[in-house]
Formats: structure tokens, C-alpha cells, sequence
């Protein structure tokens, strides 16, 4: 991590509500009808503010700006879905700059108003909406395109039905994972960004998948064990456990033991793990920004268990595809883009120590 970026970082997480209560006051005061547009006002600003400053942070924190420039392509299409303009996410970024120009010391306030401006510059040329995941033909897309009727429908056996019928006549789950479920969660998720659907229609979805998930992998057919072991988790306070479900049933189907310790794990709790059932490889899955300075301090405790200290750490998600060598600040071992890959990188750090 970086040492200026984190002392940054540190500073705006730990006056993030002062701070976002000072932007959002200095941008109704300059121009009020940018927080008039948000629905419930400068309440409903001050909190995704708040939720901004902590964006800005773990870039700072890492120093990689597309960490934060990523979270404004996200707000931007968000936004505009809701009748919220991008001048008034200027105006907003405007304040937090001079906010954090006047309250912050000199040192860290340049390097945070620098970076603010920096990604401010890259939100014109984002687009205002994100465009559909089963639009184009593929493989399964038929398939995607009736379960998400199905789920939005609240016809949950049909759903499961029809993915599992797909599964029982030979698709793999890795396909039906990629080709269906994955693409019909992107989608939803797409939707709630789009003003489509709501947060309990998503959530239902992602139960759903995820009990999908819980099935297909009982039934997955045995394959000859290799004497190696996983452990899987996600670290604490992330709370989406999807990504590391399908992490463990790639490395069973590579004929590994997983042993999933699932969402919001401590680091005690892995070092336990490792010390009473063993193990080779670690595999943590990130799914947002906002955890990856947590990532870099769970694998450093990691690293000062004796349980653990040399254990290979393999981590992934969606920070990690948005920062190719984000694996390398948080003190990883390595990295996988897909769960398919982690047991072929696994494999890849194990041999490169014997």
C-alpha cells in the first residue's frame, strides 16, 4: 500500500462525516438546485458523499486513481437514471476538492484534491447509461433471458427449474454460472443502477442464484482428489459471498478440498482454520472497492500468523479487474480475473516453491 496515500486515506475515513456534511452544505449554499435534485435532498447527498469519500480513500490508499474514477462511472449512469444531471455530480466533486483543500493539512489535501480533480476530468466521457447484458445473442442467452422473467416474475422453482434441467442435460456449472447466472446478476444489478428494479427484487435474485449454486455443487460428480486444500473466504465487513461459493466449487472440481469459511471472515478465523484442518493455498474474493485496504491489512495478519506466514494468498473480484496489479499492492500472491482460474494460478504459485 502506499504510505502517503494510506496516512490520506486514513485522515478523510476518519472525518468522512464531517466532511460530507461540509461538501454538501457548500454545494447548497453555491448551488442549490444540484441538491435539489436528489430525491430526499442534501440528507439523501450527505450519505452518498460520505460513501464517495471512502471510494476516494481506498484509491488514495492504493494510489490508483481508476479505483475512483470507476465508482464515478458507476454514480454518473445511477444518477442520470434518476434525474440527477452530471453537473450537479460536478458541482459535488467541485466542493469536495475545495472542502478538502480547507480542512484537511497541506500534504494530504493536495494529494486528495489532485486526485478528485484528476477523476472529475474522466466522468465526461462516461456514459450516461450502461447497456444491457442479454441484448447480444451467445451461448445460453435464451436460457438467461427466461430465468430473469422468471425471478422478476417471482416464479422462484420455475427459475431454479429451468437452470437445473439445463444442468442434468449436460451443461456445466461453470458454463451455466458464466452463460446464466452470472449474466442474469450483472443484469439485475444493471437494472437497480438503472432505476429498474429495486434492492429487494435484486436481493431475491441473488438468494436465488445462490441456492442454485448450493445445488448444482452437491450434485457436481466427485473427481479424484489431489490431496491439496483451499481456504476460501471473503474478508470482514464483505458480505457478498457468491463469487467465493463458486471459488470453492473450482477447486473442487480440480479435485482440491475447499474449505469455505463463506462472507465477513477475521483473520483469526482463517489462521484457525488453517492450523486445524491445513492447508495450501488462500483464496480471498473482494467484491468492492470500499474493502480493499481491509484485503491488504487481513492478508499482512495473515502473514504474521505463524499458521499462515507462508501460505500462498490468492485474491479476486471486481477491484481487481478494475486495477490489473491491485493484487500486488494488497500484498497478494497472486490473482485470478474468473473463479475458474484460481485453481490454475494456485497451481502456478505452489510449483513455483517446490
Amino acid at each position: 500500500m502506499h504510505e502517503e496515500g494510506t496516512f490520506a486515506a486514513a485522515v478523510i475515513c476518519s472525518s468522512a462525516k464531517v466532511l460530507a456534511a461540509g461538501i454538501v452544505e457548500r454545494q447548497a449554499a453555491r448551488n442549490p438546485a444540484s441538491v435539489g435534485e436528489y430525491g430526499a435532498g442534501a440528507t439523501a447527498l450527505t450519505m452518498d458523499t460520505e460513501v464517495r469519500l471512502g471510494y476516494l480513500a481506498e484509491a488514495l490508499a492504493t494510489d490508483r486513481v481508476a479505483l475512483f474514477v470507476e465508482q464515478l462511472r458507476w454514480i454518473k449512469v445511477l444518477c442520470s437514471a434518476r434525474g440527477v444531471h452530471e453537473a450537479a455530480i460536478r458541482a459535488n466533486l467541485e466542493c469536495m476538492a475545495e472542502e478538502l483543500q480547507e480542512r484537511l493539512p497541506e500534504p494530504v489535501a493536495d494529494r486528495a484534491v489532485a486526485m478528485v480533480r484528476l477523476a472529475t476530468e474522466e466522468l465526461a466521457a462516461a456514459p450516461a447509461e450502461t447497456p444491457s447484458f442479454l441484448e447480444e445473442d451467445g451461448e445460453h442467452v435464451h436460457l438467461a433471458r427466461q430465468f430473469l422473467l422468471a425471478v422478476l416474475e417471482t416464479r422462484e422453482q420455475e427459475a431454479t427449474r429451468l437452470v437445473l434441467d439445463a444442468f442434468a442435460d449436460g451443461a456445466t456449472i461453470f458454463q451455466l454460472y458464466e452463460h446464466v447466472l452470472h449474466r442474469v446478476q450483472k443484469e439485475v444489478g444493471r437494472m437497480w443502477q438503472m432505476d429498474e428494479v429495486t434492492i429487494a427484487e435484486e436481493h431475491f435474485c441473488t438468494g436465488i442464484v445462490t441456492a442454485i449454486m448450493t445445488i448444482m455443487r452437491s450434485r457436481a460428480e466427485p473427481v479424484v482428489a489431489n490431496d491439496r486444500r483451499v481456504i476460501t473466504a471473503t474478508v470482514s465487513n464483505e458480505t457478498h459471498a457468491l463469487g467465493i461459493v463458486l471459488v470453492s466449487q473450482a477447486f473442487e472440481s480440480n479435485g482440491w478440498t475447499a474449505i469455505s469459511l463463506g462472507a465477513n471472515t477475521p483473520a483469526t478465523a482463517i489462521a484457525d482454520a488453517a492450523r486445524d484442518f491445513g492447508c495450501d493455498v488462500i483464496a480471498l474474493s473482494v467484491n468492492m472497492v470500499l474493502y480493499v485496504s481491509q484485503t491488504a491489512d487481513l492478508i499482512a495478519a495473515l502473514r504474521a500468523q505463524p499458521e499462515t506466514a507462508s501460505i500462498p494468498i490468492i485474491v479476486g473480484g471486481q477491484p481487481f479487474n478494475v486495477v490489473d496489479d491491485l493484487w500486488q499492492v494488497v500484498g497478494a500472491d497472486g490473482s485470478a480475473s474468473t473463479a475458474m482460474e484460481c485453481p490454475a494460478v494456485a497451481d502456478r504459485l505452489l510449483a513455483s516453491r517446490s
